[in-house]
């Protein structure tokens, strides 16, 4: 057993001086799974611990939710499912894809990456659920770092910057480029260095400072009447300065942006300078002043001011409402309400760098109903059948007559044609109730005259 102890301690020691990993365990309970971890010093410089999780003493078949829920150091994150989670209970497992559902005692990795290359440790806690079993516990690795993980630096050599010092008081200036492998400060008292950016380093013997000082040279005089003109626009300003040439001496121009030395130019006899100003969006409104150089001052001769807010004001949505007409037959009458749908497509306006468009992907969609009123050129239009309804005549009213019909014995009908049926074999009762007939008709209309004759001659009394 001592052997065993002094064994551990020196693979300890070992693994320290190597500045690989070191392990601290502490498993809250029996149940409880046990974390150890190895660490690895990558090439951008940090580390990458490699954790063994072990679930300990658990039943077969029992479930159990493991999550990491601390770590150090801050920045570092893990290569897990959803960020946090080594296994999780079955029915947990829909609402984490990808994560595992080992159940008993199993043996699971993870890693954790992006450790900053001067951690000297390196910890994570996980959290034990079980399902129908014990109450909840933890796991806790430790993992010692030598905090020397650093990528292999780059030599390069930086160029010296040059000094300007044209004519002109308090002008001179240092020309340099920045780059990604270096960078340069320069000081208004005339001071530079240079340094490297992470990753690089500068041979052994180079200058990272200099020191110059503004000689402040006056400027020879110009011509009587130098130009200089300024074309201000949205970001933009172009300056022309031009030297007529009425004499054989140099035009000089200081330009100053914002009330500070930008630069200095000397214009020749007959010729122009060009400048061209360029500032950032929306970074206010900047002045430009153009002096021209004279025997005891500097006089100012243009001066403009340019805006830098370049983008309009954004146009309101653009809303177009369209109504569904429902289609009217000739069932519907004048007046009556039809349903219809009212669709409201309101799009915004977007910036694409040059103007205003629509921006048709966040255009919203309204629908509401509404309502359509049948007219009469709807129904006209329709050529329906028109519906005349019926008219209702007036009454005749016929005056009363007397229909008073004379009875006429059947014995004198019988009598008169009793011998001509004798003869002809005919049977009488047919020819009886013939002939009745057509008497009662004559009779009858015999009583009409009779009672019409009877009514004149009672009117002419």
């Amino acid at each position: 057993m001592k052997f065993k102890k002094l064994l551990a301690s020196a693979c300890t020691a070992l693994l320290i001086g190597l500045g690989l990993s070191v392990v601290a365990m502490s498993p809250a309970s029996a149940h409880d799974g046990v974390l150890t971890g190895t660490a690895q010093c990558e090439a951008d410089g940090t580390y990458t611990v490699t954790w063994t999780y072990n679930q300990t003493n658990t039943p077969d078949g029992m479930e159990t939710d493991v999550k990491v829920v601390a770590s150090s150091p801050s920045g570092s994150s893990f290569n897990l499912a959803h960020g946090i989670w080594l296994n999780a209970w079955a029915e947990h497992a829909g609402n984490y894809p990808g994560v595992a559902t080992q159940t008993g005692n199993y043996t699971t990795q993870f890693k954790q990456v992006g450790i900053i290359g001067t951690a000297t440790t390196a910890t994570v806690r996980v959290q034990i659920d079980y399902h129908n079993g014990p109450n909840s516990g933890y796991a806790e690795g430790s993992v010692s770092l030598d905090g020397k993980c650093t990528p292999p630096l780059t030599s390069v050599t930086p160029p010296a910057p040059v000094w300007v010092d044209e004519c002109g008081p308090n002008n001179g200036y240092w020309s340099y480029t920045d780059t990604d492998q270096y960078s340069y400060n320069a000081l208004p008292t005339g001071e530079i260095t240079v340094s490297p950016k992470p990753g690089y380093v500068f041979p052994e013997g180079t200058t990272t400072w200099l020191q110059e000082t503004d000689s402040n040279e006056l400027c020879p005089l110009g011509p009587a009447n130098p130009v200089a003109v300024i074309d201000a626009d949205c970001g933009t300003a172009t300056v022309a300065l031009t030297n007529p040439g009425e004499n054989i001496l140099t035009a000089s121009y200081v330009v100053n942006v914002d009330g500070k030395f930008y630069q200095a130019y000397a214009v020749e006899q007959g010729k122009q300078e060009v400048v061209n100003l360029t500032f950032g969006e929306d970074t206010g409104i900047h002045k430009v002043e153009v002096f021209q150089a004279e025997t005891s001052a500097w006089k100012s001769i243009a001066k403009a001011d340019v805006k830098s807010d370049c983008i309009p004001p954004q146009p309101k949505d653009k809303v177009v409402v369209t109504e569904t007409t429902p289609e009217v037959d000739c069932e519907n009458e004048v007046g009556e309400e039809l349903p219809t749908t009212i669709t409201t497509v309101t799009t915004p306006y977007v910036w694409d760098g040059e103007a205003y468009v629509l921006d048709t992907a966040n255009a919203e969609t309204v629908e509401t109903e509404g309502t359509y009123v049948v007219t009469e050129d709807d129904i006209a239009d329709l050529d329906c059948p028109v519906v005349v309804p019926p008219t209702e005549e007036p009454p005749v009213t016929v005056p009363p007559t007397d229909t008073t019909v004379p009875t006429v014995p059947a014995q004198v009908v019988s009598a008169a044609v009793a011998p001509v049926l004798a003869a002809t074999g005919v049977s009488a009762a047919p020819i009886f109730w013939l002939t009745g007939g057509a008497f009662a008709v004559a009779i009858g209309a015999l009583g009409i005259v009779l009672g019409l004759r009877r009514r004149q001659v009672h009117n002419e009394g």
